[in-house]
């Protein structure tokens, strides 16, 4: 497998998990790709996508623990 059939396996692990959070994580996908296809370093980009995601999630565990609206 490689880095971006991982990042899309990893992509949609998040969506079951976090269904609510599908359109975010989607668009944080499509952006990864977007960027890489304009040239930017596949590896940088994948390494956004990925904080991108932690934050996408973090802020669902957050909002279903009634922390954040």
């Amino acid at each position: 497998m490689n880095n971006l059939q991982k990042v899309r396996s990893d992509s949609f692990e998040a969506i079951n998990n976090y269904p609510q959070c599908e359109g975010d994580i989607h668009e944080a996908y499509e952006m990864m790709m977007d960027e890489i296809q304009d040239g930017e370093s596949e590896d940088n980009e994948i390494e956004h996508f990925y904080s991108r995601l932690s934050d996408i999630i973090e802020t669902a565990v957050r909002q279903s623990k009634g922390e954040i609206k």
